[in-house]
């Protein structure tokens, strides 16, 4: 693993130190996890559109041959 230096506020260092004595993790594993978890979603939100929107598949009705089917398009734009 590599060694970074980071500077916190002292706020959220005490904040830390508590979660670090509650959870009986240390502040480094504690620190890890939160990076984690940002980098997970921050990845989430800069994937294709298909993970971007893949909370609404299925949201809507529509025939599984929608965009494909060109009896779905009969009259479409006259």
């Amino acid at each position: 693993m590599k060694n970074i230096t980071l500077r916190i506020p002292e706020k959220m260092n005490n904040y830390l130190k508590k979660i670090s004595k509650n959870t009986n993790i240390s502040k480094s594993e504690v620190i890890r996890r939160a990076l984690d978890e940002y980098i997970s979603k921050e990845k989430y939100r800069t994937g294709s559109f298909l993970d971007l929107a893949s909370d609404l598949k299925g949201s809507i009705e529509a025939p599984h041959d929608l965009s494909v089917n060109d009896k779905h398009f009969k009259g479409y734009g006259e």
